[in-house]
């Protein structure tokens, strides 16, 4: 690969991942669906401004209320705070990625993963165990995702507790340690 093209797939994942952490992490609310609230965290400094237009998939579902942005958060536990306090976490990816890091820390925080089919995410995301899955570029289908857990906490808090429980069996400290060390005694 080309280092221009190399520059445009590394921006491309920045971007994802901005999408990603912005979609749920604007620190406001916003009138969401049938006059509820919901509050969306973005990591990305952009021109949001109080009173702006929110659209999901093209279609208008409320305005801005409050911004606040936190820049970049270097620290880990506030950073883990804002994520376990989130209803759902959602990876947007378009390019295949060889591991998501931001599906284990959703999952081992307890938050349910609305995420694309792709790369990675389709073995760490059960679709309907510990959170949804959308077609790449299907905006409609996020949007009724998000509907869906917004309208049924009850079942984004069970896929956030099978997330937890996938992320205890497969991804701790403790568990990588053993499967390193059983690698290397072979």
């Amino acid at each position: 690969m080309n280092k221009p093209a190399q520059w445009q797939v590394g921006l491309l994942i920045v971007l994802s991942l901005a999408i990603l952490l912005g979609t749920l992490l604007v620190t406001g609310s916003v009138q969401f669906f049938s006059g509820q609230k919901l509050k969306v965290d973005f990591s990305f400094a952009g021109p949001i401004k109080t009173g702006a237009t929110v659209r999901i998939s093209g279609i208008v579902v409320g305005r801005v209320e409050k911004v606040e942005f936190l820049g970049e958060i270097r620290n880990e536990k506030t950073k883990f705070t804002i994520l376990k306090n989130s209803l759902f976490s959602i990876i947007p990816s378009e390019c295949y990625e060889t591991f998501c890091l931001t599906a284990i820390e959703s999952m081992g925080c307890g938050v349910p993963i609305i995420s694309t089919k792709i790369g990675s995410l389709k073995y760490l995301v059960q679709d309907g165990k510990n959170g949804l899955t959308f077609e790449v570029g299907n905006h409609k289908e996020l949007t009724l995702k998000m509907e869906h857990l917004i309208n049924n906490k009850t079942i984004a808090l069970k896929f956030g507790k099978n997330g937890r429980k996938q992320f205890l069996k497969n991804y701790t400290d403790d568990f990588n340690y053993k499967l390193y060390q059983t690698l290397i005694d072979k």
